[in-house]
């Protein structure tokens, strides 16, 4: 029997366990089912590439066993159906993983405009094949670039981004049935050229401006295009406006800088104009500076020199205590404050010259030390020391301090006494030795007053340190000016925390005794004992550690005074018992040698009206100062005594210390720097010397004199100075 199917392209055919045909229809793309003999079932047909659909399919055949249908069909594709009960296979295909970004992740920055982006591969539970799809937008989320099928793991961007702007991209995995989820977007920023950075705007100071140390320059900070670069600064200052060569020339992290703190400040010249500008500089050292803005350096200055090289400049001292050391002649001081300054310079072989200068706000002032040569003392002969022409003799104890109290340029007298009073005997000529006005009664102190005078927190006025019959140190600061002073309430001096306490009778004399350029306290007591207390903290804010024995106990009292005795540089001590002064020379390691007594013989007047020696005898708890009072013949005493009285021993030595000779060298030395290559001036320097080797001064002086005459004027300067000094 012949059956009609309608079959067009027929390629294939099938039977079942029950006697059915499957016929596959080529051309329609389905299957016709006949029931035998000759009973038509039916027909299926899908056409597609999904699952149960078909697409040319050539070829078919029956499974018994699983009651299954496989169909071969185009694109090397197997479609299964089951008959009779028999399952349709479940689709097992899984999604791939998420492939992970590695560059540029993490906002980093990329050198290019059309950077390559980078991920890790994703896996397949099927292990399929896997392709990339790839999307960049910008920060804001604006999708920018699109890229599908990407078969590796990696994609060039392939539009040009945009400088210095931040772009987000992600990625995602395709196994050809399923894709995977985004990767986490990663940031990046785009710096494919380094640009430099803005320029800085300058705040202060304006243009024309004075300028000194304390001047604040500030600039608002710049700007730099490149999203990852750090910015910096150079501050300059030049003389020139095309900044060829700058005097200063100093980066800085901050928007601002004080003058006087920077490098190279020192070598501005006062009165000069100057250009200061800023670069701002990143880390690929790329500049742009600032405009340059023109200012002036006007500052306040103290020139100090000397007629000896390397002479020791203090501000603020006295005879006693020198001060704050500021530098060696010449020293250039700038930027103090407008006032009245009083000026120590020291040198070894030389005695101390003390003098004031008044400097204006922004004024230019100078002095000059004319040093004169020190002589060992020897042959002291005392007498009473009178004030207004009748001697002293006050109160009980009297304690000299010789100092320019109020700043006339005169040298005054400030005594203390056993009742607490503070006296000052004002000096009223520039005589040596000193000539007094009657006392006046400056304030009443503790009991047992010895005043030493010194700036304790140098503030440039000049305060009381004293001690007390008690055994206390008290300080009393200045609330006054360093002219006109007015002490305040005394404050109990503390040593390793507590209050300083030697027993009786302490006179308290300030000394650096460490020479570490800060003040150190010697404090004597009744007792004969001489305390030290060295400072742990500054010259300005001193903090006594504990106390320590200077010298060997003496019998009776010990008074200290300091003063450079042998002419050496260093300072020594005087000692004033009970009955006895002596003297003990600090060595060059700073130790002590054994005490000297000094013989101080009493002057007396004979019917000639000659000077005779007489008794050694100067009083009772004895007091002591020392400085060159008559200005010839060595260093002279002025000591107190317990009755009261104030007697002056004048040195009559003859010989200069030993320092001298080698400041003799010194001063040679400088004047043949002044004038190397002269050969006449070296000729006569050393015939100079030659003389000075013999002690023979004023035949050198006088070829020193002869030999100024046809020098140059800086030269011919230090051949008249050496003249003065050896006459």
């Amino acid at each position: 029997m012949e059956v009609g199917l309608g079959l067009d392209a027929s390629l294939g055919m099938t039977f079942d366990d029950q006697g059915r045909g499957y016929f596959l229809d080529s051309m329609w793309e389905n299957i016709r089912v006949l029931g035998l003999p000759a009973t038509v079932l039916g027909k299926y047909g899908t056409s597609g590439y999904g699952v149960g659909e078909l697409t040319s399919p050539f070829d078919i055949v029956y499974d018994p066993s699983t009651k299954r249908i496989f169909v071969a069909a185009e694109s090397a594709r197997v479609e299964i159906f089951g008959v009779d009960g028999g399952q349709n296979p479940v689709n097992a295909n899984t999604a791939p993983g998420v492939p992970a970004a590695l560059s540029p992740v993490g906002g980093s920055e990329v050198a290019s405009a059309q950077p390559v982006l980078a991920w890790q591969a994703a896996t397949d539970a099927e292990g399929d094949a896997l392709t990339y799809d790839v999307e960049v937008s910008t920060a804001a989320g604006q999708l920018l670039a699109q890229y599908t099928g990407v078969t590796g793991t990696s994609v060039a961007v392939s539009v040009s981004l945009a400088e210095n702007a931040n772009f987000r991209w992600t990625v995602r995995a395709n196994d050809g049935k399923a894709v995977s989820a985004w990767s986490e977007a990663q940031s990046f920023w785009v710096n494919a050229l380094s640009e430099a950075p803005t320029a800085p705007l300058l705040g202060a100071p304006a243009a024309g401006t004075a300028v000194d140390a304390a001047t604040v320059l500030s600039w608002q900070a710049a700007a730099d295009p490149d999203p990852f670069d750090s910015v910096s600064y150079r501050l300059q200052l030049s003389a020139t406006s095309d900044f060829a060569v700058p005097v200063i020339d100093v980066a800085q992290g901050e928007l601002s800088a004080t003058l006087g703190a920077l490098e190279g400040y020192a070598a501005l010249v006062d009165g000069q104009d100057y250009f200061w500008r800023v670069l701002a500089v990143d880390n690929h050292d790329l500049a742009t500076a600032s405009d340059a803005v023109a200012v002036v350096y006007d500052t306040t200055l103290l020139q100090v020199t000397a007629n000896m090289p390397d002479a020791r400049v203090y501000l603020d001292g006295n005879l006693a205590y020198a001060g704050r050391f500021v530098g060696v002649t010449p020293a250039e001081l700038r930027d103090l404050a407008a006032g009245s300054y009083g000026v120590v310079v020291e040198r070894a072989g030389f005695e101390p010259w003390v003098g004031r200068v008044d400097v204006a706000e922004r004024g230019n002032a100078t002095v000059y030390a004319a040093l004169r040569a020190a002589v060992q003392p020897t042959d002291l002969k005392a007498r009473p020391l009178t004030a207004g022409g009748v001697k002293i003799v006050r109160d009980a104890d009297a304690v000299p301090f010789l100092v320019d109290f109020d700043n006339d340029g005169l040298t005054d007298l400030l005594t203390g006494e056993a009742s607490g009073k503070l006296l000052l005997y004002r000096g009223v000529t520039s005589t040596t030795p000193p000539a007094f006005a009657a006392a006046e009664v400056l304030t009443t102190l503790a009991a047992g007053a010895a005043p030493f005078v010194a700036d304790w927190n140098n503030d440039g006025k000049k305060d009381l340190v004293v001690g007390t019959g008690a055994g206390a140190v008290l300080l009393y600061l200045n609330a006054g000016s360093d002219a006109q002073p007015q002490f305040a309430a005394g404050q109990v001096l503390a040593a390793d925390g507590a209050p300083i306490g030697v027993g009786a009778s302490a006179v308290p004399a300030v000394i650096d005794l460490d020479n570490d350029g800060d003040k150190d306290l010697l404090v004597g007591a009744g007792s004969g004992v001489v305390t030290k207390y060295l400072n742990s903290g500054s010259d300005a804010a001193p903090v006594l550690a504990a106390a320590g024995q200077l010298l060997a106990p003496v019998s009776g009292n010990a008074a200290p005074a300091v003063a450079d005795w042998n002419g050496d540089g260093r300072k020594d001590v005087l000692l004033a018992t009970s009955q006895h002064l002596f003297v003990c020379l600090q060595l060059a390691d700073g130790s002590f040698a054994p005490m000297t007594v000094l013989t101080v013989a009493e002057e007396l007047t004979g019917k000639t009206g000659k000077s005779t020696g007489g008794s050694g005898y100067l009083g009772d708890r004895l007091r002591v100062f020392s400085c060159d009072g008559d200005g010839q013949k060595g260093k002279d005493l002025f000591v107190g005594t317990a009755a009261g009285e104030i007697k002056l021993a004048l040195s009559n030595g003859k010989t200069y210390v030993a320092a001298f000779a080698g400041a003799l060298t010194d001063k040679l030395e400088q004047i043949a720097a002044a004038s190397e290559g002269d050969a006449a001036i070296a000729a006569g320097l050393a015939a100079i010397d030659a003389q000075l080797q013999v002690g023979n001064y004023v035949a050198a002086a006088d070829q020193a004199a002869a030999l100024a005459v046809g020098a140059t004027a800086p030269v011919a300067n230090l051949l008249n100075e050496l003249v003065t000094i050896l006459k």
